[in-house]
């Protein structure tokens, strides 16, 4: 662009110590400054569209997978709906995200009910609560001197 953010922002250059013409210093017009900036925004998203492959959308209430920050493990989850081109919030171990399309993979799971971890599950087989030591207890006498 050839100048500086402060020089944009108000539209003439700033007072230094060095010497400067006073016809610099004067407020002017920017011309093309507003068109450069739109040109950068859609220069990143056309570069941005090439390097990725187009990905099929995600229906919503359908099973997806993901991965949680701090996890290596793919957690099952449900995609809730679709925000924009994009992007979309799923929902996954109770909690909701918004993800971009490469994050959440479809998966031909079922997907699991939202209160899974919530619900008790029974026992097959009866707990034992045994009370009685293991070990037997024994007695230790004091030495006598």
């Amino acid at each position: 662009m050839g100048t500086s953010p402060v020089q944009r922002l108000m539209c003439q250059r700033i007072r230094t110590l060095l010497p400067t013409n006073q016809n610099l210093l004067k407020p002017r017009e920017q011309n093309g400054t507003k068109k450069e900036v739109e040109n950068r925004k859609a220069k990143q998203v056309r570069l941005s569209n090439e390097k990725y492959k187009p990905l099929e959308p995600l229906q919503s209430g359908c099973a997806i997978r993901m991965k949680l920050r701090g996890d290596n493990r793919w957690s099952l989850g449900t995609c809730v709906r679709a925000l924009n081109n994009r992007s979309f919030e799923v929902e996954v171990c109770g909690r909701r995200y918004h993800r971009n399309r490469r994050f959440p993979r479809a998966t031909k799971e079922m997907a699991a009910p939202p209160n899974a971890k919530d619900s008790q599950i029974e026992p097959s087989e009866p707990i034992k609560t045994d009370l009685t030591p293991s070990l037997p207890i024994v007695e230790h006498s004091t030495p006598t001197i």
